[in-house]
């Protein structure tokens, strides 16, 4: 069978999804012929992505977060009125792809949660089948986790959800943990779908400190600290740099790329900020892990307490990198890895059952 992709640029969790789906396919003689990632002047698309679908990428314009000035987290008004004064463009992308979605030759579209791709869907009036693929829908599901009050931003979440899923044949939700479907909702629980590249490595209890930020702001407080414990050797994974940078003799600055999963196999622990994917690698291969939600970002304060509650993560608001110094050794995480070891026959039944 033959699949298109549609990739939310936000983020890295989407795009490595994306990957470890193609992975999938191409063990089983299936392909991806084309790959269309959202783009805006606020993010890049990682260089080992382009790499990974070379000659099959191509991008469109998609909404995106405004991030505060502390660069910390999102500003929630200021990103609604940017992404209102784009409108037209985003509406023009909604028809340029509803076009090629119609023209292709792919049986299966897949959807990595982006906005333009649900409505290019809906609007292209396909027969061909409709497949979304998020962590994020795991939160229409009745069971899941919820925060107290929070009411509009629940109502978002929910909202942006299911215009990213219009008319979609299955919403599969990755999770930490297995659930019930809920199949009146056409969703399907599955386990995180990791790249190939994460099983081979071998998993040590070694002495640096990986760390991957979504949002730069806390690099400062890092550094501060960093300071203070010059015997602690941190790596740290931010999209404030192209190349790697030494800034002090402990730390070492890197971009998000294919390196990542190498210094986590042999780090000592994780400290990130609340997304899945990242937490879903780090918990396969046994780390420490304390999360750190970027602030005002409702679905990664979301994401910290779902970690927690599946006792893969600690969460940290505003984070205690002391704490991560009282915590080491391997974890076995038998259960997480025992839901994982039943991906394969999850995905053959969702993407080439009925």
């Amino acid at each position: 069978m033959n699949f298109l992709f549609i990739i939310q640029g936000e983020g890295r969790g989407h795009m490595t999804q994306a990957l470890a789906l193609k992975e999938f396919l191409e063990e089983r003689k299936h392909g991806v012929s084309d790959v269309f990632i959202g783009r805006s002047r606020q993010r890049e698309v990682p260089g080992f992505v382009y790499r990974q679908f070379s000659g099959k990428m191509n991008n469109f314009y998609s909404p995106n977060f405004i991030r505060k000035k502390n660069k910390k987290g999102i500003n929630l008004t200021l990103s609604f009125i940017y992404n209102l004064f784009l409108a037209p463009l985003f509406l023009y992308e909604v028809f340029r792809l509803s076009y090629r979605i119609r023209k292709s030759e792919a049986d299966i579209i897949v959807n990595f949660y982006d906005l333009i791709a649900g409505l290019a869907y809906f609007f292209s009036f396909s027969s061909k089948k409709f497949i979304c693929i998020s962590h994020h829908y795991y939160y229409l599901h009745p069971s899941s986790v919820t925060l107290p009050g929070n009411h509009l931003n629940k109502l978002f979440l929910k909202w942006h959800s299911r215009i990213t899923s219009l008319k979609a044949d299955k919403r599969i939700a990755l999770s930490f943990q297995a659930l019930a479907d809920y199949s009146a909702d056409r969703l399907f629980i599955a386990p995180p779908i990791l790249r190939k590249e994460l099983f081979d490595l071998i998993s040590v209890n070694g002495e640096r400190i990986v760390i991957y930020l979504l949002n730069e702001g806390f690099l400062n407080e890092l550094f501060t600290w960093a300071k203070v414990h010059p015997d602690i050797f941190l790596d740290i994974y931010s999209k404030t740099t192209d190349s790697d940078q030494t800034v002090h003799e402990n730390i070492r600055l890197m971009a998000p790329d294919s390196s990542f999963l190498t210094s986590l196999a042999s780090c000592r622990a994780l400290v990130c900020t609340a997304g899945f994917e990242s937490v879903c690698e780090a918990a396969y291969l046994g780390k420490q892990i304390i999360v750190w939600p970027s602030e005002d970002h409702f679905e990664q304060e979301l994401n910290a307490l779902d970690a927690e509650k599946a006792g893969l993560a600690i969460k940290s608001d505003p984070v205690d990198m002391d704490r991560i110094l009282q915590l080491s050794g391997l974890n076995e995480n038998k259960s997480f890895k025992d839901w994982l070891n039943k991906k394969d026959a999850i995905f053959e039944k969702l993407l080439f059952g009925q």
